[in-house]
């Protein structure tokens, strides 16, 4: 968990990370803490998808669960994508 890996698409990043805090009381963007970082990460309302997104990273935060976020690159604190990690073999 909180590894990076690169991923196979242009130049982003993702990190498998567990959701610790969600803060939506931003007028543009949602903050996210996760479990394995010291900063807070910005979710923001004109990403595509961004409800689909957010009920990912509140579901993960209620069940404890681990997601795949990804970001532009290793040191963006904006999160591009949420989605469910790939099931291990």
């Amino acid at each position: 968990m909180g590894h990076l890996n690169r991923n196979t698409r242009a130049n982003y990043y993702i990190r498998e990370m567990s959701v610790a805090q969600i803060r939506e009381s931003y007028v543009d963007y949602v903050e996210v803490a996760f479990l394995e970082s010291a900063r807070y990460y910005r979710l923001h309302k004109r990403t595509p998808s961004f409800k689909a997104f957010l009920d990912l990273l509140k579901a993960a935060q209620a069940e404890g669960g681990v997601l795949r976020i990804t970001f532009a690159s290793p040191d963006s604190d904006s999160i591009e994508e949420v989605s469910k990690p790939a099931k291990q073999i």
